[in-house]
């Protein structure tokens, strides 16, 4: 090559780093553009299509910086401890499942309400030994929940199996779900199938630094997302953590959801679980609020809360207790649960662990 020719390859390439570098600068400073720079937080999975990954160590940072930590898994993927798959004897077992807002999504390790509950319950006068484990997965239907149960959970042998999920993220999510199905009346489980968002998440990963850029670049992840939402809305699949607007029918979400508190009732009967669910309000039913009821969260709502009288499920109701809290506390409704600006608050944690460990020591006793 002559040296003119070198030149100006060098020229090019330092001109395309110095574009590349500018862009990203422009994109952490654009409002509309999500700054997302979590890095690869899942894994796929032949039973439950995406889970968290194991021995995860993955920085997450808000889209106002007012975030900065670091999410860690267990060998099993479960945002806890090492922990014996069989329990002391003598030890009442507590295993949390549920989706983002369980998980702590937003929330520093140690502050979830599951590690909560277990430093209140280990600290508590009441005689017995307590574990609570946190086995909640981002982005996760209460189908998926089901499969974990089924799967993994009643291996583990717990006493008490806690369902915790935001009302409007389980009404899409069970939208989009594609791994349980009713078939003749009868609540079926869905082989997952492999879509072009799955072979293009595959291209992906060969990408040269592909772990790096996805948990440096905000420009990176962005062009990412883009991407994966536009073959999601054609594959009318949730194949990850973005929900899109398509997918079954009220009549045929708000079935699937009996269904499936149905059948994990009864399973846990079988596996001698005792089952308490636990309802999230959110920033967006709290706006929908002036609807007076009228909107699809409200509808699928007041239908769990039906299910879960009908079905004799005890449950934890924040939807009602969350703005009671938030007066008695003198903190803003929007600090307490999962908002949909993406500003978190530890608060919430700290009110379900207490109602949490007040409920099962007053069940107990």
């Amino acid at each position: 090559m002559k040296k003119e020719h070198r030149v100006k390859a060098i020229y090019f390439l330092l001109l395309t780093i110095a574009f590349i570098f500018a862009t990203e600068w422009v994109a952490r400073r654009l409002p509309f553009i999500f700054q997302e720079r979590v890095g690869p937080l899942f894994r796929e999975d032949p039973t439950y299509v995406f889970r968290m990954k194991s021995n995860l160590e993955a920085l997450h940072f808000s889209p106002d910086a007012k975030i900065n930590l670091v999410y860690h898994t267990d060998s099993r993927g479960f945002r806890n401890g090492e922990f014996l798959s069989n329990p002391v004897a003598g030890t009442f077992r507590i295993i949390c499942l549920g989706d983002s807002y369980t998980f702590g999504d937003g929330v520093p390790d140690g502050k979830t309400y599951p590690q909560l509950l277990h430093q209140n319950l280990k600290s508590s006068p009441a005689q017995g030994t307590y574990e609570a484990i946190n086995a909640g997965q981002m982005s996760w239907s209460t189908g998926q929940e089901l499969r974990l149960l089924e799967s993994e959970i009643f291996a583990l042998k717990p006493n008490l199996v806690t369902i915790g999920f935001s009302v409007p993220y389980n009404y899409h999510a069970l939208q989009m779900n594609k791994i349980m199905s009713i078939q003749d009346g009868n609540l079926v489980r869905v082989a997952v199938s492999r879509n072009r968002v799955h072979i293009v998440r595959q291209i992906m990963k060969w990408i040269p630094i592909y772990e790096f850029l996805t948990e440096h670049s905000v420009l990176f992840n962005h062009v990412r997302r883009l991407v994966l939402v536009a073959l999601q809305q054609k594959d009318a699949n949730q194949e990850g953590p973005t929900v899109v607007e398509v997918g079954k029918t009220m009549d045929e979400t708000l079935a699937l959801s009996s269904m499936i508190l149905s059948d994990m009732q009864r399973q846990c009967h079988q596996n001698n679980a005792q089952l308490l669910v636990l309802l999230f309000i959110s920033q967006d039913m709290v706006i929908d609020m002036k609807d007076d009821g009228k909107h699809p969260y409200f509808q699928f709502y007041h239908h769990t809360l039906n299910d879960l009288k009908s079905l004799k499920i005890p449950y934890i109701d924040f939807m009602t207790q969350g703005p009671a809290w938030s007066r008695a506390q003198g903190i803003p409704i929007d600090d307490i649960f999962l908002p949909v600006d993406e500003h978190y608050s530890p608060v919430g944690h700290q009110m379900v662990a207490e109602a949490l460990t007040d409920w099962i020591l007053k069940s107990r006793n």
